[in-house]
């Protein structure tokens, strides 16, 4: 909600920068910055990922983190697969890794 509040009083759609003097701009970006992280490894969840949309400029935002999304995890599926003799991840697997990269197939 503070992201938001500090959007709309600003009056436009621009995000804020983790270079600007303003502490409380820079302590933000930054939060968006984790967010962004988090988004790429598939650890947001629906409704926070629902919540962000509500925010000016967040939903372009979130469209530049889905398409780094897709080549993190091809990245990660082609190593995975490189070290199992071709073999897709399971999603019955014990190995947290392996089961997450099987999910993200699914999906």
């Amino acid at each position: 909600q503070q992201l938001k509040q500090w959007v709309m009083e600003r009056g436009d759609d621009s995000l804020p920068s983790q270079d600007s003097s303003d502490s409380e701009e820079k302590r933000l970006a930054r939060w968006i910055s984790r967010q962004g992280k988090m988004f790429r490894k598939g650890r947001l969840h629906d409704f926070q990922l629902r919540l962000m949309t509500n925010i000016p400029g967040m939903p372009e935002r979130m469209e530049a983190w889905r398409k780094t999304a897709y080549d993190y995890h091809c990245q990660k599926l082609r190593q995975w697969v490189a070290g199992h003799a071709d073999a897709l991840p399971s999603i019955r697997s014990g190995d947290t890794e392996e089961k997450r990269l099987a999910r993200w197939i699914c999906d």
